[in-house]
């Protein structure tokens, strides 16, 4: 009976071989989606940020050229926003140049050495060429930007898998949070997303407290519950994991148009044939560059995870206010502020007063957990 209920066990548990099978069949990696994670792959893992890729827009994988600002003409590396303006005129060049291709045909190889290089990038695709089909943009490396990132993210890594295990969304998927903002919970978009998973204000109220007290987009943990959410959400209205994803990105509703308007679910189809304004380089990448940066990040990390922050979520049991926490219980602003990231500076200074939402939940320390726990309890 004992030898029976070995074998029972050792087949329930996922062996590595399993459990990369669960993760391509559920994340696959195919046709033009292979193309273009073999191209994130590369800027993710080898270009440093000092290199600039210069490649065209539909076949990402095809490149027309690279900038490396550590060799000559260069003594020394130029800032990054003098490597994006520097970048832009290498890109406006090369579009002249196309221009050139669509109006002067072949004869336009002796306009320059831009021109030359074109033709021999695009010598077995001329059509596209001359038709004036090509579209160039540039990209930084990412690979020293994406090490200083995984750092970051470390403490946070095991806590978000646990989280999406939860909610039944493949754990890898945290790692979109490379591609959404390279693991800075400070980030803030011009069009107003914030924090690692660049929730939008609308999209946020839906899971998270948004107030003049609290951000929770900020909350590495707490956004990370509200994303799992979204993409199971996701999931369950498009009916496959690389369409969740790319909602994520693009907006379920845009996605579902897609599906209809071309009578599939395959995100290879969607990528070559769907036509759409909303529609344009980040949603036809964002699914590839997860990818990518998933594969990237076991590389580098390859096993030697940081410990995960030894956190506990206390409930607090009704509204209280910044200044009674400090003022009953044992902790202190630093402490408070340290690991609640999402309680705005006003929290502390001026509407200290305010309380917090009913029930919110706050982090501490694993150690004082129980003491605060009993503590909140009497306020």
């Amino acid at each position: 009976m004992r030898c029976l209920k070995t074998v029972i066990c050792l087949f329930l548990l996922p062996t590595p071989v399993a459990q990369a099978f669960i993760f391509s069949s559920r994340l696959p990696e195919q046709g033009l989606v292979a193309e273009k994670v073999t191209f994130w792959t590369r800027i993710f893992d080898h270009y440093e940020s000092t290199v600039i890729v210069v490649h065209d827009t539909r076949q990402v994988h095809r490149i027309v050229d690279i900038i490396d600002f550590r060799r000559a003409p260069y003594r020394t590396v130029p800032s990054w926003s003098q490597r994006q303006k520097i970048a832009n005129k290498y890109v406006k060049r090369y579009r002249q140049a196309l221009r050139r291709f669509k109006k002067h045909r072949l004869t336009a190889r002796k306009f320059g050495a831009i021109e030359q290089r074109l033709y021999n990038v695009y010598r077995h695709d001329l059509a596209r060429l001359l038709r004036g089909q090509v579209r160039l943009r540039s990209q930084s490396g990412l690979r020293d930007t994406y090490i200083a990132a995984i750092r970051r993210a470390q403490p946070f890594m095991a806590h978000m898998e646990d989280i999406f295990g939860q909610h039944r969304v493949p754990r890898e998927l945290v790692r979109m949070t490379f591609v959404e903002s390279m693991f800075n919970y400070k980030a803030r978009s011009k069009v107003g997303a914030a924090g690692v998973w660049q929730f939008m204000p609308r999209t946020a109220r839906e899971f998270l407290h948004l107030n003049r007290l609290v951000d929770e987009r900020i909350s590495p943990l707490k956004a990370t519950r509200a994303a799992a959410k979204l993409l199971r959400r996701n999931y369950r209205y498009l009916g496959t994991w690389p369409l969740a994803v790319t909602a994520y990105n693009q907006g379920a509703g845009s996605i579902k148009r897609a599906v209809r308007k071309l009578k599939t679910t395959d995100l290879n189809v969607i990528i070559a044939k769907y036509r759409a304004k909303t529609f344009g380089f980040a949603g036809r990448n964002f699914y590839s560059e997860f990818i990518a940066a998933n594969k990237v990040y076991h590389k580098l990390v390859d096993g030697k995870r940081h410990q995960p922050m030894s956190l506990v979520s206390v409930r607090l049991p009704k509204k209280v206010s910044t200044a009674s926490l400090i003022k009953k219980t044992s902790l202190d602003k630093n402490t408070l502020g340290k690991h609640n990231l999402c309680l705005s500076p006003r929290a502390f200074t001026s509407k200290r007063d305010m309380k917090l939402p009913p029930y919110y939940e706050i982090y501490v320390p694993r150690k004082i957990a129980a003491k605060i726990k009993e503590e909140v309890r009497g306020i």
